[in-house]
């Protein structure tokens, strides 16, 4: 089945490019969804619990937002920061809401990654390369401000790590790494999406 397909059993559109041009930001790459093979990968070896609360930062059209919401059943967030490609992730908020209404919420906020206040429910982290080592340490370091005050469990999930997103985990060295799941794609090459969690957290 391909991305169409898959997107039509969800009732919604995620397909395709969209660059970045509203400020021609250095710091904030292009909206590319996370292929659905990388997703379902993801879901066979990762299991979320019934706890959990899921944010994407740069969560584009929605595709993981909606994919695990549909799988987990769990509370999700996305945090877009075009407005262009907000207007199509609220459009598919709708669209995919009335195919499958839930109690768990789905909140989406067009905004800055690192002006999202990141509430006590959060735990549970995914980037997929939305913008360069500057914002992410900067999103990090939010990250670790709610856990300072409301201690608790957290799990970073980032899907084909940039070398300056490794560079800033090394040097922090709060973080373990629990998973490395390798994506064998169609062309041959292979992904990886880690997993790490908090070590300093008592309560592990």
């Amino acid at each position: 089945m391909n991305e169409l397909q898959r997107d039509r059993e969800l009732n919604i559109k995620t397909t395709g490019l969209h660059e970045l041009n509203e400020w021609n930001h250095a710091h904030y790459n292009r909206t590319e969804s996370t292929s659905y093979l990388v997703l379902d990968q993801l879901f066979k070896e990762y299991q979320f619990k019934v706890n959990d609360h899921l944010i994407d930062f740069g969560s584009g059209k929605g595709r993981v937002l909606f994919y695990v919401h549909h799988n987990a059943h769990i509370p999700v967030t996305g945090v877009e920061l075009s407005s262009t490609v907000f207007q199509l992730l609220k459009a598919n908020k709708q669209q995919y809401l009335s195919r499958y209404p839930s109690h768990h919420p789905i909140n989406i906020a067009n905004d800055f990654a690192e002006h999202y206040r990141i509430t006590k429910n959060i735990n549970v982290f995914y980037f997929f390369n939305p913008f360069s080592g500057t914002i992410f340490k900067k999103v990090l370091d939010n990250i670790m401000t709610s856990i300072e005050q409301y201690p608790r469990a957290i799990t970073l999930i980032i899907y084909f790590p940039m070398p300056a997103y490794h560079a800033y985990l090394d040097m922090l060295g709060l973080f373990d790494l629990k998973q490395k799941i390798e994506i064998q794609l169609e062309n041959n090459f292979t992904d990886e999406v880690l997993i790490l969690t908090n070590n300093h957290y008592r309560g592990v």
